[in-house]
């Protein structure tokens, strides 16, 4: 073979060795976090007379519950966690909701809390007031176009919505105030899984800022950081880049909750029937640290505290955690 046409193809494979290398999605990365490390509660409280409560979020100086099945599906906690009043009736009345899910989002007006709940199938975010006499609904709603299947939550980004939805194409959107202006949020390794329902399902967390979302994925060894303007900060991938086609039905759980504040992210993850890992981050992306806790089944921050919720058959037991 002559030596110029030797000479002609190794000049093309090396085009196309750069040009693959040039297409590396730079804000997808891998990051192995260290053996987790052994970590005891500083204190484990038993509340067996609040009920079955799945989550808990810090709001001003006292928590928001969510409650499993029931009528009156949150509660209003005081920082001692006592409850002072159950709110939000289940059903297709006036002032009632078949499904909502409490975003995890709130302001502050006049010194009262105001957080957003969405009813899920009416595809509607309502506000309540939260004062010291009482949890109130505001006459407000947001309304978002039926386009998007499933809602799962929305947080208020910039003058507008990023959504958060089940379906299994795309599942990040941006929205305009009135919630009828979508656009989809590109998201690297996000094609198309039709195989594994829920797969693309997340526990997701807002920083307390409103400027960037961490999703964690239930299935997936995986968390996103979306900022507020809608774009993809970082895809991190934890061990190894796992994607949804990979998957098998008897996929094990990864990620069971994700709770914030401006500095961290801490990620729940399953481990066995005894303990979880609790991974911290920074915004950046980078491991800070890694322990293991025993069982739990949600997670809340509250100031240097977090909070691991779990059950043992008596009820609802608190253990809490310095951070």
């Amino acid at each position: 073979m002559p030596l110029r046409v030797i000479f002609r193809r190794l000049l093309c494979e090396s085009i196309v060795v750069f040009s693959l290398l040039s297409c590396k999605d730079e804000r997808i990365c891998v990051v192995k976090p260290h053996s987790p490390v052994d970590t005891d509660p500083v204190k484990t409280t038993c509340y067996a007379d609040l009920g079955a409560i799945i989550s808990l979020t810090k709001v001003n100086d006292g928590f928001v519950a969510s409650f499993h099945r029931d009528t009156l599906l949150f509660g209003w906690l005081d920082k001692e966690m006592r409850l002072r009043q159950r709110f939000c009736r289940r059903g297709n009345g006036p002032g009632e909701m078949v499904a909502p899910v409490y975003c995890g989002q709130y302001s502050v007006c006049d010194g009262n809390a105001v957080i957003s709940v969405l009813d899920r199938p009416k595809s509607t975010l309502y506000s309540y007031q939260i004062t010291e006499e009482e949890v109130k609904m505001c006459p407000e709603s947001v309304t978002f176009s039926r386009d998007q299947e499933g809602l799962r939550k929305v947080f208020h980004v910039n003058g507008g919505w990023l959504i958060l939805s089940d379906d299994t194409t795309q599942g990040v959107y941006i929205s305009s105030e009135d919630g009828q202006e979508i656009k989809p949020v590109e998201i690297p390794d996000r094609k198309p899984s039709y195989l594994i329902p829920g797969v693309y399902q997340t526990s997701s967390t807002i920083r307390p800022d409103s400027s960037i979302v961490a999703l964690a994925y239930y299935l997936l060894p995986r968390i996103d950081l979306i900022g507020a303007d809608g774009t993809c900060r970082k895809v991190i991938y934890f061990d190894k880049r796992r994607r949804a086609l990979q998957l098998k039905n008897d996929q094990e759980d990864y990620f069971i909750d994700i709770c914030c504040n401006n500095d961290r992210i801490y990620a729940l993850a399953a481990r066995d029937d005894a303990s979880c890992t609790l991974v911290s981050l920074d915004w950046m992306g980078n491991v800070v640290s890694n322990q293991l806790i025993k069982r739990a089944y949600s997670i809340c921050l509250d100031g240097n505290n977090l909070l691991a919720l779990s059950d043992d058959g008596t009820g609802l037991m608190v253990s809490c955690y310095r951070i």
